[in-house]
């Protein structure tokens, strides 16, 4: 008796499925504080957007605005929430999303011209030295992740009264953060694609066209086996047949 297995393939440019493991996590951390400073450059949303498209084809994504705390995007906020940006609270609230991340790799952006103000002191440079809980969350979630976080800089360069990024990248732990200054929307629309990019081929994963031909030539290879052993069946039919047992 002849049996043909079925074969299961994977041909260049089909997405791999991947154990959990090997999952990934993005957290897009947007700050939306007022104080009469607009730091949203053109078409920086349409580049956020392209992100978002290209991240969840992989991975889960989770996007939340910050300014006096920090909510789900879409969520109510209180009347006073843009009148100043805690960045101490938003690094508690990162902290905490990253320790919650089900998978290995964790890609946080932190979109903000990382200026503090808080209700009590207006607006100062985030006090990093009172703040040790903070980088210990950090150590504790990132202990056990592939962890970076991109602290995305938005325009205007000038540095106002409590500009931190110094204090925020000495939280999180340096050689976890890269700072990418943005000049343009075009450029942070292409940072973020190449981060996507980065993470998926550190996975495994390739979603650009196979190579010329490889599929293709995959998929003769398989054919011309499954013809193979189609032909070494009827071969010992045909034997069986003329020499009875």
């Amino acid at each position: 008796m002849c049996v043909v297995a079925a074969l299961l393939v994977w041909m260049p440019g089909m997405p791999r499925v991947l154990a959990q493991a090997d999952g990934a996590d993005y957290l897009l951390m947007v700050d939306v504080s007022g104080n009469g400073r607009n730091i949203y450059i053109e078409d920086i949303q349409q580049a956020i957007d392209t992100f978002y498209i290209s991240a969840i084809r992989h991975a889960r994504l989770r996007t939340l605005n910050f300014a006096k705390t920090v909510v789900d995007v879409g969520s109510d906020v209180p009347a006073d929430f843009y009148d100043y940006c805690d960045l101490g609270l938003m690094l508690r609230s990162l902290g905490q999303c990253i320790g919650r991340c089900e998978g290995k790799y964790v890609r946080a952006v932190v979109v903000s011209d990382f200026h503090h103000s808080d209700s009590v002191n207006g607006n100062t440079v985030m006090p990093a030295d009172s703040l040790t809980d903070v980088a210990k969350t950090f150590s504790t979630a990132c202990a056990d992740k592939d962890v970076e976080v991109t602290l995305m800089v938005i325009p205007p360069s000038t540095r106002y009264a409590g500009y931190s990024l110094e204090a925020v990248e000495r939280l999180i732990g340096a050689d976890r953060c890269e700072v990418f200054p943005v000049a343009s929307a075009a450029e942070a629309r292409d940072y973020l694609l190449s981060m996507v990019d980065d993470l998926n081929h550190l996975r495994g994963i390739t979603d650009g066209p196979p190579a010329k031909g490889s599929a293709a030539a995959t998929l003769t290879a398989v054919v011309a086996m499954v013809g193979g052993v189609a032909a070494l069946c009827l071969s010992d039919r045909i034997r069986r047949r003329k020499n009875p047992a």
